[in-house]
């Protein structure tokens, strides 16, 4: 049966070729992990300030401080598709923030009945399942729409 070693562990192997004392390598193995560490949580906290803040950024407000839509279906033949105003968001992410919406949208499924627990409002909890299979497909098909128009793809905007 073989073991695995912790890399922590592999490292101190290495460094004992080099260096005979335990305490220096504990010293520079921590140092190596508290830097890491430090590395890696501002390299989240960038990713996460940089594509929160185009995504909401992205967003376009009417005088009544609600989102404006461009991107909708009108029944389930004939869809209306545009590409996002503000690319900030795409171009770093490759995704439509139209997209993510519709995502969020789909995946947040309402409660059958309003007095209903907050706890079972999930997609994951909801009982009409041909409500939801129906709504993915003419999402899934606006989304292909909005992201070929955001790759300045043609596609017909009518099934």
């Amino acid at each position: 049966m073989e073991i695995a070693l912790l890399t922590n562990e592999v490292i101190s192997l290495y460094l004992s070729n080099f260096i005979p004392i335990p305490e220096i390598r504990n010293k520079i193995i921590k140092y190596k992990n508290q830097t890491e560490k430090k590395e890696t949580l501002d390299y989240h906290i960038e990713r996460w300030e940089t594509i929160s803040s185009k995504y909401f950024r992205s967003f376009e407000l009417d005088r009544f401080n609600s989102r404006v839509i461009y991107s909708y279906i009108l029944d389930e033949k004939y869809y209306i598709s545009n590409k996002d105003k503000n690319k900030d968001f795409y171009n770093e992410t490759g995704i439509s923030y139209q997209v993510r919406r519709i995502l969020l949208d789909i995946i947040s499924c309402p409660p059958l009945y309003p007095n209903e627990n907050i706890s079972r409002d999930r997609i994951i909890n909801c009982t009409n399942h041909e409500w939801r299979k129906s709504d993915d497909e003419m999402y899934s098909y606006l989304a292909k729409c909005i992201m070929n128009k955001m790759k300045k793809k043609i596609y017909i905007e009518y099934i």
